[in-house]
């Protein structure tokens, strides 16, 4: 069964993706694998869960 993925582009400030490269060639993962698990831990803590979506409004 083929896995669905949604695209994301993005604007990175000067040096991240770098910072990048070099993170994800230290852990042997890809570009795209390194940001996913950042992201992933960065919503599944629990110091920033509460933060993200601050402001959002559930009808908007």
């Amino acid at each position: 069964m083929p896995q669905t993925q949604d695209k994301l582009m993005l604007r990175l400030p000067d040096g991240l993706r770098e910072k990048i490269r070099a993170a994800a060639k230290a852990s042997r993962r890809s570009m795209n694998a390194e940001v996913i698990f950042h992201l992933l831990q960065a919503l599944e803590s629990p110091n920033t869960s509460r933060s993200i979506g601050a402001g959002h409004h559930p009808d908007h």
